[in-house]
């Protein structure tokens, strides 16, 4: 499997999916699905955009994380 780069395209990949999903949290299972890659690419994906202040995070259970868009 290739590595997941985090580029601008995926800020406006994901921020087109938040706004498709009416929605706004947001899982790794709805990115997985959008994007058809794995669970571990999507949480990898969010991650990195975690780091770069575009999205945050929180855990809301045992495995369960939802994640949500930062508006500028």
């Amino acid at each position: 499997m290739s590595t997941v780069e985090t580029t601008s395209s995926d800020k406006t990949s994901v921020e087109e999916l938040f706004r498709r999903l009416d929605c706004p949290v947001m899982t790794t299972s709805d990115l997985m699905d959008e994007f058809e890659i794995s669970q571990q690419a999507s949480y990898k994906r969010l991650n990195r955009l975690y780091q770069q202040g575009v999205v945050k995070k929180r855990k809301v259970g045992a495995n369960a994380v939802v994640w949500w868009f930062v508006d500028d």
